[in-house]
């Protein structure tokens, strides 16, 4: 008897060979796609990460700038005399600012209410620090008549003639904001100051003007006749808040009005 072959049509295992090649070509394009597609949001992730990286080194340069200005105000009270800032200090320069024919701020017309401060070289790039840019603007000049005038006993001694020579009073507010543009990203550090200031005190007995020195009262000066007086003698004192009167002058950061970022 014959052997029997079990044979299949040629055509049928031709198209299944067909179908197995379509869907491993399907699986590996499916693969390379997915490949595509994380390389991609690699990409994009490290290029987020490297634009956070540049913000983050903007604003630390504009926060670390900022501190070193605020440090230099606080080391200083006085813009002559002894102990007084330095003529060319970033502390003279606020101080001239406020106290000179600079205009205060006005939010419709910043452009000629907001004066820059540069030191070194303007806009020179370094490519560690990059550009720092410092602007100021300034409120009014504040009114108040509380504390500016009253008396004291004749009897007064050295220490509270002292404390109310020592009379801090409220001047102005201003505002100082540093720009730090590194690698094309900018950021904005503000920082709101309150300047204090203490004023020349003028005495006054009976109308004629007096003055303490040496533990004592005197007549119109300091080595005029020596007069005494008690308890019951009112001693009348007057502040004068004019620029000429001030004596000391205290800038005390008051808020930190935040940072700005984006690129300019």
């Amino acid at each position: 008897m014959p052997k029997q072959t079990n044979l299949r049509p040629a055509g049928k295992e031709e198209a299944r060979q067909g179908a197995s090649l379509v869907v491993v070509i399907c699986v590996a394009a499916l693969l390379m796609a997915f490949a595509l597609a994380m390389l991609y949001t690699a990409g994009v992730l490290l290029s987020r990460a490297n634009e956070r990286l540049r913000q983050e080194r903007s604003y630390q340069l504009a926060q670390s700038f900022s501190q070193v200005l605020e440090k230099e105000l606080a080391s200083y009270t006085k813009t002559s005399g002894d102990d007084a800032a330095p003529e060319r200090s970033f502390y003279q320069y606020v101080y001239k600012f406020l106290e000179g024919i600079y205009g205060e701020y006005d939010p419709n017309h910043p452009e000629a209410t907001v004066f820059h401060y540069t030191g070194g070289n303007a806009g020179d790039e370094n490519p560690e620090y990059g550009v720092i840019r410092i602007a100021l603007y300034k409120e009014g000049l504040e009114e108040t008549d509380t504390g500016m005038s009253g008396f004291i006993n004749g009897d007064s001694d050295a220490t509270a003639i002292t404390q109310l020579e020592g009379t801090l009073f409220n001047r102005r507010t201003f505002t100082v904001e540093v720009t730090a543009t590194l690698d094309g990203v900018s950021y904005s550090y503000r920082t709101q100051y309150q300047q204090k200031a203490t004023y020349r005190v003028t005495f006054r007995y009976k109308g004629d003007i007096v003055v303490w020195a040496n533990n004592a009262w005197h007549m119109s000066s300091a080595e005029g006749e020596i007069i005494s007086l008690g308890s019951g003698d009112q001693i009348a004192y007057q502040f004068d808040p004019s620029s000429d009167d001030i004596q000391t002058c205290h800038f005390i950061k008051e808020t930190y009005a935040g940072p700005e970022g984006g690129n300019p």
